[in-house]
């Protein structure tokens, strides 16, 4: 078997390039149309497969043209990395999201069942629990774009009607069971906000934000056991009310913070095996959980890159064409303007010396 030509190592690099983009736009389509992806990503991934589908279009391969492609499918390999860091951004929100209404549906349902109220309790227990049961068959199928864009059960209209049942039960119900029954829904939301924050940096702001609220929160908890002892179960049941309204705050703010902390992790993750050219402080970032600062700094990267190598890709085909600026923008996407702002910067670069650039044939 003969040895491999450089097209056949031009078009292996391709194909691996154009499976990384197939992963790239799979992970885009699961988050596309949420705020997880800012425009600049959005304008990578398209310019990205422009640049394939340019390179495709290569008739004499060449070794400059196999690093081109190798550059441009490294790239894509990073952009998909980008994209998958934010979509666990997204399933670590969503999920917490599912996690808390499910404690807090799970919590008031079982006040319903042990006082037999279900017959006339409204909202209905069962559809809720139905509704509930339908975002975690979202969650589960790793589906999780589904239950944010899902009109007909969302977690914010599930949490209106959970709501809307507790206040429901809030006469019919023994106001020592209530303040026991929150007590204990609270404290399955402690445990994953202090979860939570055991996962960020050292240095994240987030660590130490709540610490007054959690203070709060574990006080009036505290408040609520003294209160039951001493007979005060009205006021029991409406500071362990005012106490379950905190944590469950807490615990939508604490799993944001984790999941900026998972994509600053990755993000950093990515910088390093890549190489790539930052002027933050990667550590820094990370142990701050600066994910933004760090999403910004890739793409900025990226899109540094990919400026470079449509430059060199220019620079390629004038050769190819022998100069022409004509016959080069036909054979290519190319227009003219674009042309003519790219041979002035590889003019500026010194990059021209071996090409005789005819403007007229």
């Amino acid at each position: 078997m003969g040895q491999p030509t450089s097209t056949d190592t031009f078009e292996t690099v391709l194909e691996r390039g154009r499976s990384q983009l197939s992963v790239a736009k799979e992970e885009y389509s699961e988050i596309e149309g949420t705020n997880s992806v800012p425009d600049r990503v959005v304008e990578a991934l398209v310019g990205l497969e422009q640049e394939l589908d340019e390179l495709d279009q290569t008739l004499e391969v060449t070794e400059a043209d196999i690093e081109l492609a190798e550059e441009t499918v490294q790239r894509v390999a990073i952009l998909s990395r980008i994209l998958s860091a934010l979509g666990e951004r997204q399933r670590t929100v969503v999920e917490a999201d599912v996690n808390r209404l499910d404690y807090h549906l799970s919590g008031i349902a079982e006040l319903v069942r042990e006082h037999n109220l279900e017959q006339d309790v409204e909202p209905d227990v069962t559809d809720l629990e139905r509704r509930l049961s339908m975002l975690q068959t979202l969650v589960d199928s790793d589906r999780h774009e589904q239950v944010e864009s899902n009109d007909r059960v969302s977690p914010g209209k599930l949490d209106t009607s959970i709501r809307q049942l507790d206040g429901w039960l809030e006469t019919r119900i023994p106001n020592s069971a209530r303040a026991t029954r929150y007590l204990d829904i609270g404290t399955k939301l402690l445990d994953d906000i202090h979860d939570s924050l055991s996962e960020l940096g050292e240095k994240n702001d987030e660590r130490t934000a709540h610490a007054t609220d959690l203070r709060s929160i574990k006080d009036k908890r505290t408040d609520v056991e003294e209160l039951l002892e001493s007979g005060l179960e009205d006021r029991a049941a409406n500071t362990a009310r005012v106490a379950l309204e905190g944590c469950l705050e807490l615990h939508l703010l604490t799993a944001s913070a984790r999941a900026e902390q998972l994509v600053a992790t990755e993000l950093a993750s990515t910088v390093e095996e890549y190489e790539l050219i930052v002027d933050s402080d990667i550590s820094q970032c990370v142990e701050r959980g600066h994910a933004e600062t760090l999403l910004a700094e890739v793409t900025d990267a990226i899109e540094s890159e990919v400026e470079q190598s449509t430059g060199q890709r220019l620079r390629q085909l004038l050769l190819e064409h022998d100069g022409s600026v004509m016959r080069t923008a036909a054979a290519t996407d190319f227009d003219i303007p674009t042309i003519m702002d790219h041979l002035t910067q590889l003019h500026a670069d010194g990059q021209l010396a071996d090409v005789t650039v005819d403007f007229n044939g």
